[in-house]
């Protein structure tokens, strides 16, 4: 999905006042939307009366899904917890689809060990390769049977405890505690794809056992989620948001302060599933925003597009600025900044954590 059409497509599923036009591909969105509907349906109802088999590993499994299409700040909640369980001693291994990497058909594939990454984002993906380069000494393996991932896991590493990254959607593997991630995005459109932005139906809450909210103001949100979710009162829940310390220069691996962006001309650009935060945090920064291009999301950047955003950038004299998992898949030496961001609790850290370690311990 290109990023005008993407665009255009977010404005569509977002917005009460259409034309005729777009009323007619609205309603085209919604019976494809039930279609989507009844086929996920089908596939949960036929694990729940173990039509289709489910593999159970022999150690906890942690699995921190979506419902919504993406954006949700999952990537982050992994790294924190592979950074909690680790400070406690505990072997952990991160199993990932390995979105976006080439030739993501092949089989399994072993980003990092213990010792360090083995595999280039370009065999991984951007976010194994961002959270290899986070969780040194964490293994982590990519590809899309999971359950096979996690044996050959067991086998190599001898693993405590597993953490299932987007892994809400894969029931194949058993988990111990299901970890939904939530933003305030979806409720723009809270209908399931592609009449929306969830990926099942909002019933499938109910499989959740903590929910993780990511919005800068609860409060503000916390009753249309309500409304949505009927389970939202009574499940566990934690609030958290980004914190935003450092710019990191891709050229030298030089960092400074995110403040060093204020009142200083930057040219953005970003290939990620929600570039809202990511706008919203050049924004409090105080950098005067003279562009900002959206990409889709995993969006491998040509050598054509990068030489034209830098001159671009140069020819208004401006700072070039990314995020840290669109630096994943950019070559060394293009002169761009990005933005490092890691886990800011606004409410139940302490609660999520013991959650984690209760199904571990």
């Amino acid at each position: 999905m290109s990023s005008s059409f993407a665009k255009r497509w977010e404005t569509l599923v977002t917005s009460e006042d259409l034309t005729v036009f777009e009323s007619l591909i609205r309603l085209f969105l919604k019976g494809a939307s039930k279609v989507f509907a009844c086929v996920s349906s089908l596939r949960n109802w036929g694990y729940e009366e173990s039509i289709f088999s489910v593999r159970k590993m022999k150690v906890p499994i942690v699995s921190i899904g979506n419902l919504s299409l993406g954006g949700t700040g999952k990537t982050q909640i992994v790294i924190w917890c592979a950074a909690r369980l680790k400070e406690r001693g505990l072997r952990t291994v991160i199993l990932s689809r390995g979105y976006g990497r080439k030739n993501s058909r092949e089989d399994i594939k072993i980003v990092s060990d213990e010792k360090g990454i083995i595999a280039g984002e370009d065999e991984s993906g951007d976010e194994p390769a961002l959270m290899a380069r986070q969780l040194p000494g964490t293994p982590i393996i990519v590809g899309a049977d999971r359950a096979h991932a996690a044996q050959i896991a067991m086998e190599r590493f001898s693993p405590q405890v597993f953490l299932l990254d987007d892994g809400f959607q894969r029931r194949s593997l058993a988990r111990d505690l299901d970890v939904l991630c939530l933003d305030e995005k979806m409720l723009d459109a809270p209908r399931i794809f592609p009449d929306g932005f969830l990926r099942e139906p909002i019933r499938s809450f109910s499989r959740a056992q903590f929910a993780l909210i990511k919005t800068q103001n609860e409060e503000l949100y916390a009753a249309k989620f309500r409304e949505i979710f009927k389970f939202y009162p009574t499940l566990p829940s934690a609030v958290f948001t980004y914190r935003t310390d450092n710019l990191l220069d891709h050229v030298t691996g030089s960092m400074v302060q995110i403040s060093a962006l204020a009142k200083r001309p930057v040219y953005a650009f970003s290939g990620i599933a929600n570039p809202r935060d990511f706008e919203r945090i050049l924004k409090d920064s105080g950098a005067d925003l003279i562009a900002l291009k959206i990409f889709p999301d995993h969006h491998r950047f040509t050598l054509a597009e990068l030489d034209r955003m830098v001159t671009e950038a140069r020819e208004r004299n401006a700072l070039m600025v990314t995020t840290e998992k669109d630096r994943m898949r950019i070559p060394k030496g293009v002169p761009v900044w990005s933005v490092q961001v890691s886990v800011r609790w606004l409410r139940g850290e302490d609660e999520f954590l013991n959650a984690v370690l209760n199904k571990i311990q």
